[in-house]
């Protein structure tokens, strides 16, 4: 899964100039803890996430929504990409996952894995527009309008997208 989500971070970043990526190994277990203390916008895991973990997001007030981009080769694992719902309201979070979801990024999947089918890239980018349109509808506090902090975190890879340069 690996392979996938560094290809695919790095045609994204080839894509929009304003996306920049800041790699860390940190397992799942490591990402999904970030994520739930706020700390990355986008969390990568090859495997759900476990309940203990969905319980410091729910009591942290962390909503996500969860996108699967891609499939590992034997399509033992797929790549799952939590999302922290109020970073959609930031358009390079936007952009990346928009990338992702892509019928570009989906034939770079499949140079490294199993791409979706036509079927579970629908649910995903449906899943992913839903999400987009109650997150800019339903902005929570001011934290739009504060400075942007544009990090998503792979587990396993972590990667963080940030703002413009």
């Amino acid at each position: 899964m690996a392979d996938i989500s560094r290809a695919l971070v790095a045609a994204a970043e080839d894509t929009n100039y304003l996306i920049t990526v800041e790699n860390e190994e940190s397992g799942s277990g490591g990402g999904f803890k970030r994520f739930s203390l706020g700390l990355s916008d986008i969390n990568k895991s090859a495997r759900h996430i476990k309940d203990r973990e969905r319980k410091e997001c729910t009591d942290r007030e962390i909503d996500f929504v969860e996108v699967v981009v891609g499939h590992s080769q034997d399509q033992s694992e797929s790549l799952r990409l939590f999302v922290n719902s109020e970073s959609l309201q930031r358009e390079s979070v936007r952009n990346f996952l928009g990338y992702c979801l892509s019928d570009n990024a989906q034939a770079l999947v499949e140079s490294h894995g199993k791409r979706l089918s036509e079927v579970e890239l629908n649910t995903s980018r449906s899943t992913l527009r839903i999400a987009i349109a109650a997150a800019i509808q339903n902005p929570k506090g001011s934290k739009s309008s504060d400075a942007p902090k544009d990090r998503a975190s792979r587990s396993g890879n972590a990667d963080a997208t940030r703002g413009p340069r």
